[in-house]
């Protein structure tokens, strides 16, 4: 099974607990009433957001392949943060892509963009942020309100895209 979310940390001044960055998991539910966390991978720091933490149709999953695609948007701590429950900055927004086996876990094999080389994700670029992926044969597609863009799912390099808006 697969599990996704957001990692945290207890808060020792209240009884509660700050979210962090996000977690994806792999859990071996031979048991299914005691599942076993047996491979983990953590991204981003607290501000990191995804759609597919409200939205299942947002992750791409093709267990023939051991694909999993997740859209995401990724913040990462400042240098000089003295705010401990503030949101970080986003700093990139595309879709990671992994690999999930029972025998290797979870391996990212890479990330794809639609934004602009250099360009940090905001409210002025955000039709451009990825919320869906699909693949046809060898072919990876990253859907955002304003383009379609196609990737080699061998080694993720760009192919095309089509421009919506």
């Amino acid at each position: 099974m697969i599990g996704f979310g957001k990692s945290s940390t207890n808060v020792t001044w209240e009884n509660a607990a700050l979210f962090q960055g996000l977690k994806l998991s792999l859990f071996d539910v031979t048991d299914p009433s005691h599942p076993i966390d047996t491979s983990d991978y953590f991204v981003g720091d607290r501000g990191s957001d995804s759609p597919a933490l409200t939205d299942h149709k947002s992750v791409l999953f093709g267990q023939s392949l051991n694909l999993l695609v997740i859209p995401l948007t990724i913040a990462l701590n400042q240098t000089n943060a003295t705010c401990t429950w503030c949101y970080n900055p986003p700093v990139w927004q595309g879709a990671y892509v992994f690999n999930v086996t029972v025998s290797n876990g979870i391996v990212l094999r890479g990330n794809v963009t639609q934004l602009p080389t250099g360009q940090l994700p905001s409210w002025n670029n955000s039709g451009f942020f990825v919320t869906r992926a699909l693949y046809i044969g060898s072919v990876l597609y990253t859907i955002s309100n304003n383009m379609v863009k196609m990737n080699s799912l061998s080694d993720l390099t760009e192919l095309n895209t089509v421009n919506l808006a």
